[in-house]
């Protein structure tokens, strides 16, 4: 996929050439929310709210990330929270969820890491207002750390 938009990467400014899934589609189908129908749009007191339409949570994605980011330490990241921290969003709550959350406590940098980045990619997915979240490129940086060149 080429990028078109001139949008820069919000993580490395690369060219912005991938779409990002804002949940990723593997977590979304272990947590039994693919056909989960969402509605993003934006809320101003005193105006109507403006909506999108409806779309499938699977279908969340931004385009403000490059193949690197996204195909790299991002689904690295994805990865991660999936094989520690899975079983919490299946449908069925397990049995041993809070010895299981107690052994992770170790793991609270790669957490907030993953986030981190999911907070960036839902802010990114939502229309803009007035009181848009705005993140710090010193933050954008915390979440992922810089990568080698090839």
């Amino acid at each position: 996929m080429q990028a078109t938009t001139g949008r820069r990467c919000v993580f490395c400014h690369s060219p912005a050439n991938s779409g990002e899934h804002v949940f990723a589609k593997r977590l979304c189908k272990r947590a039994g929310a693919i056909r989960f129908n969402v509605i993003t749009g934006l809320a101003i007191d005193g105006k109507a709210p403006i909506t999108r339409p409806p779309h499938h949570l699977e279908a969340f994605t931004v385009r403000h990330v490059c193949t690197r980011c996204n195909n790299g330490w991002m689904n690295d990241l994805e990865i991660w929270f999936e094989r520690h921290l899975g079983f919490l969003i299946e449908p069925q709550w397990p049995k041993l969820a809070l010895p299981m959350i107690d052994a992770l406590k170790i793991e609270n940098n790669e957490l907030a890491r993953w986030l981190m980045k999911t907070a960036v990619m839902f802010n990114l997915a939502t229309l803009r207002g007035e009181n848009r979240v705005e993140f710090e490129h010193a933050v954008l940086l915390e979440a992922h750390p810089p990568q080698k060149q090839q």
